[in-house]
């Protein structure tokens, strides 16, 4: 698992990842979650959490969103 954190530079409209080795456990979307996602229109994943991400992909698709995929890097799995 990891820790990311984005920096957004509005001033020059880029961002910065910062992501590091984590010890926590698999992100589960509770039924928050899924109910959040429900409305969602647009989701961007980036290929980290990725059962977590098939998931809310499915929900907001289902409920007529899109998925945006940051395809930054190719990551195992």
């Amino acid at each position: 698992m990891y820790q990311c954190v984005v920096l957004l530079n509005k001033s020059n409209n880029s961002r910065t990842c910062i992501v590091q080795p984590s010890t926590t456990p698999p992100l589960k979307l509770t039924d928050k979650h899924k109910n959040l996602l429900k409305d969602t229109k647009v989701l961007m994943i980036d290929g980290h959490e990725i059962s977590a991400a098939e998931e809310a992909c499915k929900i907001v698709r289902g409920n007529g969103g899109y998925v945006l995929y940051d395809a930054d890097s190719v990551y195992d799995g």
